[in-house]
């Protein structure tokens, strides 16, 4: 199918499509496909897309696939999804992601990141990140972070994390940390922290 077909594709043309369709999918067909097709995606569906075809998403069409989807994450996927798309997660997105996922996470992956979408994460996906990622992380970001979040954080997570994000800690967040991830604050992290956190 050429990719320009694809814009003819609505969400209950996707609902309907087997699973195993989705493995003929392309970048450029993906990309050519209206956003609001996204919302008819299942979680098998998404499952059997290739991951080179992740290549082709982009934030707007992320933004519309239901949360239910998300579930048909792989890390593989997500580490061909371009740094870009991720503007467009949710926090019900992130929420329902399998914790697995979240080991495809980069540094450039979670600048695109909207700090809203903070509010999905869990402790269980946080502890799959790689420590690489963190250095992505902002203050609107943290301060977004839900404080049972913070018990996923390891201390080579925090030692990887620009000091500016510190600035965005508060006191709930301070609370649900595990005293070993404190392990890894730097002296020039801590000067960041918030007077109140």
């Amino acid at each position: 199918m050429p990719p320009s077909a694809m814009a003819g594709f609505n969400a209950n043309q996707v609902g309907q499509l087997p699973p195993e369709a989705m493995a003929g999918f392309k970048p450029t067909q993906v990309g050519q496909m209206p956003p609001t097709a996204f919302s008819g995606f299942k979680p098998d569906q998404l499952a059997a897309l290739p991951p080179e075809a992740m290549a082709g998403f982009k934030p707007t069409q992320l933004g519309q696939m239901p949360p239910t989807a998300m579930a048909g994450f792989s890390p593989e996927q997500l580490g061909q999804m371009p740094p870009t798309a991720f503007a467009g997660f949710k926090p019900d997105q992130i929420g329902a992601m399998p914790p697995a996922a979240f080991a495809a996470f980069d540094p450039n992956k979670m600048k695109q990141m909207p700090p809203s979408a903070m509010a999905g994460f869990s402790p269980e996906q946080i502890g799959q990140m790689p420590p690489s990622a963190m250095a992505g992380f902002n203050p609107n970001q943290m301060k977004q972070m839900p404080p049972e979040a913070m018990a996923g954080f390891t201390p080579t997570q925090f030692a990887a994390m620009p000091p500016a994000a510190f600035a965005g800690f508060n006191p709930q967040q301070i609370g649900q940390l595990p005293p070993d991830a404190m392990a890894g604050f730097k002296p020039t992290q801590v000067g960041q922290m918030p007077p109140a956190a």
